[in-house]
């Protein structure tokens, strides 16, 4: 006789988040790419935030994507000197 017990527990394999979870392929940041992130003048929470969403990502298009961070940050960097020199 089957027992009914298995129906009644919680079956996490079935709830949507770990299915999705475990579905998604990601890697771990290289030394280079952490270093990168710690660079950036930018809060902690951002830092750890990017770091996330970076790790869902190819080494290639971690890279691409710290490139884009990196010019944006270097762009508002020389607008606040800009700023600050005309003061």
């Amino acid at each position: 006789m089957v027992s009914n017990q298995n129906k009644d527990k919680f079956d996490i394999e079935k709830l949507n988040i770990v299915k999705k979870y475990f579905s998604r392929i990601f890697t771990v940041l290289k030394p280079e790419i952490r270093h990168e992130l710690d660079i950036l003048d930018i809060p902690d929470q951002k830092k750890k935030e990017l770091k996330k969403a970076l790790a869902f990502l190819s080494y290639s298009k971690q890279k691409k994507y710290l490139k884009e961070i990196h010019n944006t940050y270097d762009e508002e960097a020389i607008k606040k000197t800009k700023k600050n020199s005309k003061r």
